[in-house]
């Protein structure tokens, strides 16, 4: 799913992070006042502010990584992971991961 294919990049890079939701995630990140940029994070809420989805982005232009499927996906069964070339609208909130050093 979204923030299991997400955790999954980000410990390949050599940090840690537990199996999470986008709305765990979400705690995990800082707001973005400026534009955009590769490895900025867009998280779509739903209509009780509870945030569901998340997506990876990976240009300034909006391009991004979106992954879908539910609780039965599984490393080797990731679901559908796909870039999405649509422009970004304004729905959703950019934010940015902060990890402490």
């Amino acid at each position: 799913d979204c923030s299991g294919s997400l955790i999954y990049g980000i410990n390949q890079m050599g940090n840690n992070l537990p199996d999470q939701t986008a709305n765990d995630l979400y705690g995990l990140t800082v707001p973005v006042t400026e534009e955009p940029q590769r490895g900025d994070l867009r998280f779509l809420s739903n209509s009780n502010g509870v945030q569901v989805h998340v997506q990876t982005i990976t240009n300034s232009n909006g391009t991004r990584v979106n992954a879908t499927g539910g609780p039965e996906n599984t490393i080797t069964n990731p679901g559908v992971i796909e870039q999405l070339t649509t422009e970004l609208i304004s729905t959703g909130e950019i934010r940015r991961l902060q990890f402490n050093e």
